[in-house]
């Protein structure tokens, strides 16, 4: 099985738990990230029966920073 997620400025966060085989793949911006996203979405996964203890979260890659111009403002 091959699962893809594009993504520019974005990152794809992916989901997974071996043991259930649930597999979870989101689109977020920064704002989302610096919000708290990737857990809100970890335990929206626990109420349909995922054990978070066995889940591997990763922030897949994206635009780097060489390549995205970020005012101080945000970085601020």
């Amino acid at each position: 099985m091959l699962i893809t997620a594009y993504s520019a400025d974005c990152v794809p966060v992916s989901y997974y738990d071996p043991v259930s085989a649930w597999i979870y793949i989101i689109h977020a911006g920064w704002r989302s990230i610096a919000r708290g996203i990737a857990g809100e979405i970890a335990k929206g996964l626990m109420k349909e029966g995922v054990n978070i203890h066995r889940l591997f979260i990763t922030i897949d890659p994206s635009i780097g920073f060489a390549r995205y111009q970020v005012n101080q403002d945000i970085i601020d």
